[in-house]
């Protein structure tokens, strides 16, 4: 029986994407659940999710706006940190810092539309979360690597 050898061709690019990726799944999954938790728990608590930002129509906060407002802005960040993973450990510990200062720059958001201040106070929390979820993965794999190293 013979065997064929596929040619060599380089996975580096294709291991900065995974373990970029990796986090990027953590983040997205863990920031999700927690989103979508906040929301149901301030439904349970009696709150609309109704919210008129300035100048559009009103419209209703749901699970599917939950999740593409968490969502988009992990993958806009794991495509920043595949780019950057390259650069070295500052570059990500750069990275985790800026996640967490979006977080905190947008929390108050919310507070520009007009709504409830409960549904205001839900929705700035799920801002920050996600600036909290992304920066304490980020770090923890970064500390994780590192004792990694040293062991």
């Amino acid at each position: 029986m013979s065997t064929t050898s596929l040619p060599q061709t380089s996975s580096a690019p294709q291991r900065t994407v995974s373990r970029a990726l990796a986090p990027a799944l953590v983040v997205g999954g863990v920031a999700a659940i927690t989103n979508v938790a906040i929301l149901l728990l301030g439904r349970l608590l009696g709150l609309d999710f109704a919210v008129q930002p300035a100048g559009q129509a009103p419209m209703t906060v749901g699970v599917v706006m939950v999740l593409a407002t968490t969502l988009l802005p992990v993958a806009i960040g794991a495509a920043v940190l595949a780019v950057m993973r390259s650069r070295g450990r500052r570059a990500h510990t750069l990275l985790a810092g800026v996640g967490l200062t979006l977080g905190i720059i947008t929390t108050p958001a919310p507070f520009t539309a007009s709504a409830d201040l409960g549904t205001q106070v839900a929705l700035a929390s799920m801002h920050l979360t996600t600036g909290v979820i992304w920066f304490a993965v980020l770090r923890g794999r970064m500390t994780a690597q590192g004792a990694r190293r040293e062991g």
